[in-house]
């Protein structure tokens, strides 16, 4: 079965419940075509998973199942919260499947939240890093995996098309717009050139790890997400292509 990617949006990116409701069930995979595609002349996206943190396309794996979850009644939970017994929250949408990626405001509901790829869980109490490379007019080459190359020109400057940031998500998943990430910092956007500082580690086992004051992150899964796109006006073609590399940082207490 073949699930959309439409809801898993570029960053440029009422609470109706905060535990879920546990029920005795299972869930059941459903696969679908890892590479949507888009309208325009070229318009496709791809979501991946990585088996290590580091930003290197070559062992990413393309993410093409969701999840179904399936009651002890029989019936398939829509539109709705539920928590398995390890405590992780998924959402299951109007179509019954799982969401993975980052979640807008309205999709759910007034907040936004990222589900991680892999399995389609929320994040709680974690760090979002994002590492943006993209822009328009850029000349690229796409790869069979939906994975993209830059094509550069004489004196690109590759920084002017990157940005990094760091997203807090609170305990009930919520992306926190304004307040207090634990450790001080009061932002909860912070670019590069921001007066505050994230301090970026890796430990002995080549775990990456974010320190913000006193109070540490430990990365736990890495993934991205691809986007080409070619519009064609007035007689010539506007190209563009945009990378998001996504690797959550869980507070350690």
């Amino acid at each position: 079965m073949k699930r959309t990617l439409k809801s898993i949006m570029a960053i440029g990116l009422a609470s109706i419940m905060m535990a879920g409701t546990a029920y005795a069930g299972t869930f059941e995979e459903q696969h679908y075509d890892p590479i949507e595609k888009l309208d325009g002349l070229n318009d496709q996206s791809s979501l991946k998973t990585y088996t290590g943190f580091a930003d290197d396309r070559s062992q990413a794996t393309l993410v093409d199942k969701g999840w179904k979850y399936k009651k002890e009644d029989g019936t398939y939970a829509v539109s709705e919260w539920v928590q398995d017994e390890a405590g992780k929250s998924y959402y299951l949408n109007e179509s019954g499947m799982t969401y993975q990626g980052f979640i807008t405001k309205g999709v759910i509901d007034e907040n936004e939240y990222f589900f991680e790829p892999s399995d389609g869980h929320r994040i709680e109490d974690a760090i979002l890093e994002i590492d943006y490379l993209g822009a328009w007019d850029i000349n690229y080459t796409v790869n069979e995996d939906g994975t993209w190359d830059l094509i550069p020109w004489e004196g690109m400057n590759m920084d002017s098309l990157r940005n990094l940031s760091y997203l807090y998500f609170n305990e009930n998943g919520q992306l926190v717009a304004n307040g207090a990430i634990p450790g001080g910092i009061a932002e909860y956007r912070i670019v590069k050139d921001a007066k505050e500082t994230v301090e970026k580690k890796i430990d002995e086992n080549g775990v990456p790890y974010l320190m913000i004051g006193d109070v540490r992150y430990v990365a736990e899964k890495s993934s991205s997400w691809d986007r080409t796109y070619e519009e064609a006006a007035e007689g010539f073609v506007a190209k563009a292509g945009h990378h998001e590399f996504y690797t959550v940082y869980v507070r350690q207490k």
